[in-house]
């Protein structure tokens, strides 16, 4: 029977992991189906979903765990199958702006406010342009409810670029 995990880890970047991680998934004869790597501060982290049948499994978690030896950390988990999914909507949220603390926070919690889940964030902090100061800035994708109410979320979305002094545009695309 065929299972499918997904696994995270995190370890000091260097040339070879994605090898090193395919090599052993391959050997138990793993399928490597969807991951997100990246990375940040000198480290490289990701997230690989595989394929793999109930008899490779024991192997593959055991050969994986070698690798904490390496300097890797792993956490493993099982997906369960997915019940289908309510209509949503996909927003994307673009935030600009001085870098200051409680940017992520306010906007986060302006959508967890409005049962929004973000789905996919990429963040980063650079000079600005013309005088050098950390500039923040984000690209963020969310499912939204076909019910909520874009009007309120604009209105709570301009009041935190009020507060924080920072730009956030929202864009829509819908899906069934």
């Amino acid at each position: 029977m065929q299972r499918s995990i997904v696994f995270t880890f995190i370890c000091n970047d260097k040339p070879g992991i994605v090898d090193k991680l395919s090599s052993i998934i391959a050997r138990n004869d793993g399928n490597w189906q969807e991951s997100r790597m990246t990375k940040l501060a000198g480290k490289f982290t990701g997230i690989v979903q595989i394929g793999i049948s109930e008899t490779g499994l024991p192997s593959l978690k055991q050969e994986l765990q070698q690798l904490a030896a390496n300097d890797f950390s792993l956490l493993f988990d099982d997906i369960t199958p997915e019940t289908a999914p309510s209509p949503s909507q996909q927003l994307r949220l673009s935030i600009v702006g001085l870098d200051r603390p409680g940017i992520v926070r306010e906007v986060a919690q302006a959508l967890s406010e409005k049962n929004i889940n973000v789905t996919k964030m990429h963040s980063v902090i650079e000079s600005a342009p013309m005088t050098g100061e950390p500039l923040f800035k984000a690209e963020v994708e969310v499912e939204a409810p076909l019910a909520v109410d874009t009007d309120t979320l604009h209105e709570r979305l301009d009041a935190i670029c009020s507060q924080l002094d920072i730009d956030i545009s929202l864009s829509r695309n819908y899906r069934r």
